[in-house]
């Protein structure tokens, strides 16, 4: 058999196309300097023939054109955590459609939400999904816990659920001795009241008072009917609002207006009064009337007493 020193090297004619396969080639032997000049092409190679086993470690491609083929999804791992930082300047807007919005200080314009039910709001806190923001025409909607709590139109703002009540008497006439005699009293459930309510049951029929859900600032009126059966000057009354029991208010003052003293007709006029002023939740307000004798009376069928979360 005859023997060698030395072998020519293979160039593209020696080499039938597509026959080189892996199995033929060894592990990292595919190296710069076993390929000659432009010998072998890819009509050479078979598909997938050289693979990564097949190439050495460190081959030099400096002075090669590397033409590569589109990245498709399957390229990159759904664990690669690409950063920001690794996009181009408007990379996201151009082939995405859309500005990601995934840290602080990121900005988006023109942005367009669904508009949402009490279920599911358009704009809210990540895992809640019935608090936020809803749209609704041309009405924005702040809803809590799926309950409308405002809602903003092109001429009004409303509160669908702020506390309010409307309470009238039913009872006929009542003198002082209905409710312990001469003095300050307080017109509690003895006047029969009945009452309207929303945000709430939040006053007290029974006794007359109502009590704050929620701190805030709070108006009240009342309106009520008195006749004096003497026409004295002693039976003159005060009418006022108590806020925790005590007809005090800011600076321990205690306003009130005075009816019936010296007056020529038996029953007094324009009885009404109205209060605002600010409630911690909890705190209740009621009506308060003074009585200097027992021949003054009020009629609850006659009277109203509402109120009213303002802010």
């Amino acid at each position: 058999m005859a023997l060698y020193d030395t072998f020519k090297k293979i160039d593209a004619h020696a080499i039938v196309d597509g026959s080189l396969q892996s199995a033929d080639i060894g592990a990292s032997q595919v190296t710069d300097t076993k390929i000659g000049s432009n010998q072998v092409g890819t009509d050479q190679i078979g598909d997938g023939a050289v693979a990564g086993t097949q190439l050495a470690s460190s081959i030099d491609i400096s002075n090669k054109t590397v033409t590569y083929r589109t990245v498709t999804n399957a390229d990159i791992s759904g664990s690669a955590a690409i950063a920001g930082s690794k996009l181009a300047s408007g990379a996201a807007t151009g082939n995405l459609g859309y500005t990601p919005m995934n840290k602080a200080g990121d900005q988006v314009t023109n942005l367009r939400l669904s508009n949402g039910s009490a279920g599911t709001t358009s704009l809210g806190p990540s895992g809640d999904n019935n608090t936020g923001i809803n749209f609704s025409g041309n009405d924005t909607i702040l809803l809590t816990g799926g309950q409308e709590a405002m809602r903003t139109r092109g001429n009004n703002v409303t509160r669908e659920r702020s506390p309010m009540f409307h309470s009238t008497g039913t009872s006929g006439w009542r003198y002082n001795n209905s409710y312990g005699g001469y003095g300050w009293r307080e017109l509690n459930g003895n006047f029969g009241w009945s009452s309207y309510q929303r945000g709430g049951t939040n006053f007290q029929n029974g006794n007359g008072r109502f009590y704050a859900p929620v701190a805030g600032f709070y108006q009240f009126q009342f309106q009520t009917y008195c006749r004096n059966d003497t026409n004295a000057t002693t039976g003159y009354v005060h009418l006022s609002f108590g806020k925790n029991g005590s007809v005090a208010m800011h600076g321990g003052r205690a306003p009130h207006g005075i009816w019936r003293h010296g007056g020529r007709n038996n029953y007094a006029h324009g009885l009404y009064a109205d209060l605002g002023t600010y409630m911690n939740a909890g705190q209740y307000v009621s009506v308060w009337i003074f009585w200097r004798n027992s021949q003054t009376r009020f009629h609850g069928g006659h009277s109203i007493f509402n109120g009213y979360q303002i802010a």
